[in-house]
């Protein structure tokens, strides 16, 4: 009877490390390229703005398509953080817009534009859990 038990525990293990084993490996993989990819298209999407100081919908709707190839359920937030300093007071200002009006923007005159200095981040969220997010100043305005 021992031997019986014995043998019906080393074929489960022994399936266990054929298959499911791999296919585990493999999944884990997959989530890694795919966040290797999205990274490098926020990346990309961000050093473009970073550079030019503006989002066109068209590289907006480029950005967009790049991300949603790999899967519908993520969503994109943007948001763009503006620094208002006064001078001859020690006041700074800061001021935060996000997707809703940067979208408005977008589809009102079909560009947004972002000051020197002022900071953008991107992240990308599947069901409210950020797998990938990048950010960093405007070093340039070519407006």
């Amino acid at each position: 009877m021992n031997d019986a038990f014995g043998k019906v525990i080393a074929v489960l293990i022994c399936a266990y490390l054929m298959f499911l084993a791999p296919l585990e490996y493999m999944n884990k993989e997959r989530m890694r390229l795919q966040q290797s990819y999205l990274l490098n298209e926020v990346t990309y999407f961000v050093e473009n703005v970073m550079n030019t100081g503006i989002i066109t919908s068209d590289q907006y709707q480029e950005f967009a398509n790049k991300v949603f190839l790999i899967s519908e359920g993520y969503t994109i937030e943007l948001a763009h953080s503006k620094h208002e300093y006064y001078e001859g007071e020690y006041r700074l200002l800061v001021s935060n817009n996000y997707n809703a009006d940067i979208f408005e923007a977008l589809e009102d005159a079909g560009i947004y534009y972002l000051n020197e200095k002022d900071y953008i981040k991107v992240s990308i969220n599947a069901n409210d859990i950020p797998l990938v997010f990048y950010g960093g100043g405007i070093k340039y305005e070519a407006y």
